[in-house]
């Protein structure tokens, strides 16, 4: 009777492991125009910076005159979140609505520049 119960337990762990078990990733995968951002951007429809609309280029270049755009994406409802870096690497995060009116910039915490992130590294 204690071996049944010792192989119950020892089954439903490893049942339990292997459901938790992480996806091998897959390093050819890329972000494409078709497919929405991973990360932060999330479920948004990547944006060229020549694509923006002018009101979201004229607000970077005035707020941040020495900063490039980093990543951009449309959401669902037409708003945009562009991401823009300074000289030092400094990144923020800004939020326009959909007519381009900038509704909310954050600064990013830095990462490691790699551009693995924690979970890439092994």
């Amino acid at each position: 009777m204690k071996k049944m119960i010792i192989m119950a337990a020892l089954l439903g762990a490893i049942s339990v492991g292997s459901s938790f078990a992480q996806q091998p990733v897959d390093s050819t995968r890329r972000m494409s125009q078709n497919r929405p951002m991973q990360g932060g951007m999330r479920n948004l429809t990547p944006v060229e910076a020549k694509d923006l609309p002018s009101t979201i280029t004229a607000t970077v270049k005035d707020k941040y005159p020495d900063a490039t755009i980093r990543r951009a994406g449309k959401g669902e409802k037409g708003a945009y979140l562009v991401v823009v870096a300074d000289k030092q690497d400094s990144r923020t995060l800004l939020h326009f609505d959909e007519k381009g009116t900038l509704l909310n910039e954050r600064k990013m915490p830095a990462h490691s520049g790699d551009g693995r992130g924690k979970r890439g590294r092994r």
